[in-house]
């Protein structure tokens, strides 16, 4: 398997020879992910949480799980023996994704929500306590945001191997 990420001329030959096995299909697609997070949370663009260590870390988080992501749906598919991929994965990312973001999106709302209704309520057993949760209660929204993402992406990603999963094993039995 050879990729050629800077010479579209090679990919569009090997493309219309039919020469471009699954795995390397399977690259481009993650590679272009990789990339467009890569660039959404770089400082090229602008993103409110980006310019700082956490914003990195949360971007460094994204690309691992991406990447995990695609092998785990890729050899899902049946790897490098596997049919179809991009089609398939790219069929299943949409309502993989609509259920997940929806599932993990409205619990992240729920627990913010029970969070700040209960913040007036709390009682701290000493001054320390309080103290502690004074200087980190600012950084729970963009924790909770970071654990929304990563979470969101791994969904999706286990939503789409289980159906490529099924959709080989029945393949495999016709």
């Amino acid at each position: 398997m050879r990729v050629h990420f800077f010479n579209s001329n090679a990919v569009e030959k090997e493309l219309s020879e039919n020469r471009l096995d699954e795995r390397a299909r399977a690259t481009y697609l993650a590679v272009a992910w990789v990339i467009s997070i890569a660039i959404g949370y770089s400082t090229l663009t602008y993103s409110n949480v980006s310019r700082s260590w956490f914003g990195l870390g949360e971007g460094l988080s994204l690309v691992a799980v991406i990447c995990w992501g695609f092998w785990y749906t890729f050899v899902g598919n049946g790897g490098k023996n596997g049919h179809d991929f991009i089609a398939r994965f790219t069929c299943l990312l949409v309502p993989a994704s609509i259920k997940a973001n929806v599932l993990v999106w409205a619990a992240y709302y729920l627990l913010s929500w029970g969070f700040q209704a209960s913040v007036p309520n709390l009682s701290f057993p000493s001054k320390e306590s309080a103290d502690l949760f004074v200087s980190i209660a600012p950084y729970l929204p963009a924790a909770m945001t970071y654990l929304a993402n990563i979470c969101s992406q791994i969904v999706v990603f286990s939503i789409i191997a289980g159906h490529l999963k099924r959709i080989s094993r029945i393949r495999s039995v016709q």
